[in-house]
């Protein structure tokens, strides 16, 4: 931290990204500036944790889509290819093949 505070580092704020009572991470911001304050202004901090908020909320959901689209495509139980997942696979294969003329 030394050598960031001989840097100009004035300030640092760390806000834990959560969603559905699980922490998925930090938004950390940093100040390099000439002005030193005690705490920020607490309607930046609000903002500051609302934007945290709305990015807990994006990761989440990016998440849970991946998730789907996996689950879509897999069996859960077995993790072998489902109908849906295979049949593009072997759609591919045999046009590939048919420009090869195999």
């Amino acid at each position: 931290m030394d050598a960031f505070v001989e840097a100009g580092l004035k300030s640092n704020v760390v806000i834990p990204l959560t969603t559905a009572n699980q922490s998925i991470g930090v938004l950390a911001a940093s100040g390099f500036n000439r002005h030193q304050r005690e705490r920020p202004h607490s309607g930046l901090l609000r903002r500051v944790e609302r934007i945290a908020a709305q990015i807990a909320v994006a990761s989440h959901r990016a998440a849970l889509e991946a998730r789907l689209r996996a689950l879509a495509s897999t069996d859960p139980l077995t993790g072998v290819a489902s109908c849906r997942g295979i049949t593009p696979a072997l759609d591919d294969k045999v046009a590939r093949y048919q420009r090869l003329g195999r």
